[in-house]
C-alpha cells in the first residue's frame, strides 16, 4: 500500500522485488518538467544493473518520457515511506522532504539541486559524505548515471548517511520539543 492507502501498482513492485539496487527519482510533487529531470529519466534508461521508480507527480504525465526499458517504472506518486526501505540510492532535487527523509532512512544521494534551498540541502549532504551533487553543466544525463554509480558502488555514501540517520533516531521528538517549549515559555513569565 501507499501512504495514502493505494496499493503499489504490480510494475512498481516488479522492480522492487528485484535482486537489482533499486534507485529511486524524484524532484518532488511540482519539478518534474525541467530538463535536468528528463536528463536523470535517461541517466536510468542506460544503468540496465539497477531497478528504478521514478515518481512525476500526483498531476504528472508519466507518458511524457517515452517508452522506459523493464528495469525502469515511472508512476505519478508513490509515499516515500513505501519506497524508501527498499531503495539503494534516492536521486532528487535535494528537497528537504526528500533528502531528509532519505537520510532518516541511511540511504546515500545523488543531488540535483534546481531552486532556493536546495543547493543549500545538496552541498551539506555532500560535504557529510552522504552523497554526490551535480549542478549546472554537470547535470547530463551521462554524469548523472556515473554519479548513481558512484552512491552505488562507494560504500562511504551508505555509511556517512547511516550515521547521519542515527544521529537523527536520538533527536527528540517535535512532542518532546513542544513540552520544552511549553515549560520554558512558562518560566519565563
Amino acid at each position: 500500500m501507499t501512504g495514502d492507502g493505494s496499493p503499489l501498482s504490480d510494475a512498481a513492485r516488479r522492480v522492487i522485488e528485484t535482486d537489482r539496487p533499486l534507485v529511486y527519482l524524484t524532484f518532488g510533487t511540482v519539478s518534474n518538467k525541467t530538463p535536468t529531470f528528463h536528463a536523470a529519466v535517461d541517466a536510468l534508461r542506460s544503468l540496465e544493473a539497477i531497478a528504478a521508480i521514478v515518481t512525476v507527480g500526483p498531476g504528472g504525465d508519466v507518458d511524457a518520457f517515452g517508452p522506459v526499458p523493464d528495469h525502469v517504472v515511472i508512476t505519478c506518486y508513490i509515499s516515500q515511506n513505501d519506497v524508501f526501505q527498499d531503495t539503494a540510492v534516492v536521486a532528487s532535487h535535494a528537497g528537504p522532504g526528500t533528502l531528509l527523509g532519505a537520510l532518516s532512512m541511511g540511504i546515500a544521494q545523488v543531488c540535483l539541486p534546481q531552486a532556493a534551498d536546495q543547493f543549500r540541502n545538496a552541498d551539506a549532504c555532500a560535504i557529510a559524505g552522504a552523497g554526490v551533487t551535480l549542478k549546472g553543466d554537470a547535470l547530463t544525463a551521462d554524469a548523472i548515471a556515473a554519479a548513481i554509480m558512484t552512491a552505488l558502488d562507494n560504500p562511504t555514501y551508505r555509511d556517512a548517511a547511516a550515521t547521519i540517520a542515527q544521529e537523527i533516531e536520538t533527536m527528540p521528538t517535535a512532542e518532546d520539543v513542544a513540552v520544552d517549549l511549553e515549560r520554558l515559555v512558562a518560566k519565563a513569565q
